[in-house]
């Protein structure tokens, strides 16, 4: 477990019930992007109890720092690159994030996916590529201030598909009831691929996405 993503997680996570399907949004709305100008984010609506809410995507971003020391032997005083997107509500509250985690020089990546609290810790977190390429994965941690999150080996081949596919739906059930959340995968090869963000110069854009 990398611990320097454990102190970039959302704010405290409320139970958010919903039940939308596995569809890719198709509307627009200004979203931040770390170190960028503002692009246009898209947004879906999904059922939150018996309210509808709109959940806007953030534009994916991709950044560097040094992991701590003290908490992380895995990570020890590498630098450690981010690319990471969210869907949030209008209040800025994450439901959902999506964090790919890389130590400079070591071949061991990780795929973070963070849920609300309040999940079924059984059977874990389930991400789908294009709705085939599916993948599930057990929790590895639940906390107040960040949620629950799972985590996939983040391989060559799983790559490839992030940045060649159209949509990442990450799937869970809630009170036993299924919930998707779908991140629009358009924009993710450009971040991953080009410079990053200053960590310093950039890091209250990405506070504001990936707390």
């Amino acid at each position: 477990m990398v611990a320097l993503a454990l102190t970039i997680g959302p704010h405290v996570f409320a139970q958010q019930p919903a039940t939308n399907p596995l569809i890719a949004p198709t509307q627009a709305a200004p979203g931040p992007s770390a170190g960028q100008a503002q692009q246009a984010a898209p947004v879906e609506t999904v059922q939150n109890g018996q309210q509808q809410v709109q959940l806007i995507f953030s534009t994916w971003a991709r950044y560097c720092a040094r992991g701590p020391t003290e908490q992380s032997s895995e990570v020890g005083a590498k630098q450690v690159c981010f690319t990471a997107a969210d869907g949030h509500l209008k209040s800025g509250e994450k439901l959902v994030i999506a964090l790919l985690i890389e130590p400079v020089g070591s071949d061991t990546k990780l795929l973070r996916v963070t849920l609300p609290l309040g999940v079924a810790l059984v059977p874990g977190a389930r991400m789908v590529i294009d709705e085939k390429d599916a993948m599930t994965a057990p929790y590895v941690v639940c906390l107040p201030k960040n949620g629950c999150m799972a985590d996939y080996k983040a391989d060559a081949d799983l790559i490839e598909k992030l940045k060649n596919g159209r949509g990442l739906a990450i799937q869970a059930f809630d009170k036993g009831k299924p919930i998707s959340f779908t991140l629009p995968l358009t924009g993710f090869a450009k971040a991953y691929e080009g410079p990053a963000g200053d960590p310093t110069g950039s890091q209250e854009g990405l506070s504001s996405e990936l707390h």
